[in-house]
């Protein structure tokens, strides 16, 4: 069909509230199984790339832009992952206004476990799985007036090195998801999240899947 007609479909489609209620959740079900089944680190990362095309994003970030300092050449980014809250204030903060924001972000994530069927005891131990996995990814996050800094955002690495280095984040895994071959180096833009990152996947291998279906 036409752009036009394509465009409508799709706006058709979201505003259907009456179907998206009818399905509920079973339109992700065959993803959230997959996560379920999820057993190892090595099953992490291909999911997690997976899910990022169609548009959940994870605790990486790996795209191609041009490189600020060769405009010949492009460069692969190696970018901090997205937090739920977006902004890592939301995690760390303890005014009275931050803090009931992030009540109500625990309350949302264990609705969301409560809702794709798991009881309320274990919907809320897996929220604070998440707020726990979170917690400790904002930390080492930049923030977004950091992120700002081209410059400290800039740190080129051999891909060997970032393969040898950061082994539980499975480079090569991601790279063959994306069909990327023969990389030579990247831009290792937060070098402090991604070594938080590495130690994080490995220590809390049994709660990574909760934030992948809860968030």
């Amino acid at each position: 069909g036409t752009v036009a007609y394509k465009i409508a479909t799709l706006y058709n489609q979201v505003m259907d509230t009456v179907r998206l209620n009818a399905e509920g959740y079973k339109p992700l079900e065959a993803d959230l199984q997959k996560i379920r089944a999820i057993s190892s680190l090595d099953e992490v990362i291909p999911m997690m790339v997976k899910l990022d095309n169609k548009g959940v994003n994870g605790y990486l970030g790996f795209f191609l832009e041009i490189d600020p300092k060769d405009s010949r050449n492009y460069i692969t980014y190696v970018w901090q992952g997205s937090l739920s809250l977006d902004e890592r204030e939301y995690y760390i903060d303890t005014d009275e206004n931050t803090t009931n924001i992030r009540n109500k972000f625990r309350e949302h994530v264990a609705k969301v476990f409560e809702m794709v069927g798991y009881d309320a005891a274990t919907a809320n131990r897996m929220m604070e799985d998440v707020l726990r996995i979170e917690t400790r990814m904002a930390k080492a996050s930049k923030s977004s007036t950091e992120l700002r800094d081209t410059e400290a955002n800039y740190n080129r690495t051999d891909y060997a090195d970032l393969c040898k280095k950061y082994p539980n984040l499975k480079f090569d895994a991601w790279c063959n998801e994306m069909g990327i071959n023969d990389m030579e180096y990247v831009n290792l833009c937060q070098p402090d999240y991604i070594a938080e990152l590495n130690k994080l996947v490995a220590e809390e291998i049994c709660c990574v899947r909760a934030c992948n279906i809860g968030t």
